[in-house]
């Protein structure tokens, strides 16, 4: 029909893919989180090394208060994706 092989890239594979594409990485970006955390609990820093510090000395509040702070990252990652997902895809109704 005359296009060149970007302009059917740009025009109909990439919109095709993009749902897929964006499930994929709600999908993956707890796994994400979850590896980043544990690294930071085995290497002592960040949240993961704070939780574990509170979690030898039994500052069970202080435990829950950054699990709450992991929980809220996680959620915050996730409404961010489908804000973008809704940005991005308003033809899309999935």
């Amino acid at each position: 029909m005359g296009s060149s092989e970007f302009t059917v890239l740009y025009r109909v594979v990439l919109p095709a893919a993009l749902p897929s594409l964006i499930s994929g990485l709600r999908v993956a970006v707890p796994t994400g989180l979850l590896t980043a955390f544990t690294a930071e609990m085995v290497a002592g820093g960040g949240l993961g090394g704070a939780l574990i510090l509170a979690q030898r000395y039994f500052e069970t509040p202080t435990v829950y208060a950054y699990l709450l702070v992991m929980l809220c990252c996680g959620y915050a990652v996730d409404v961010g994706l489908l804000h973008f997902r809704r940005r991005v895809l308003r033809w899309y109704e999935g």
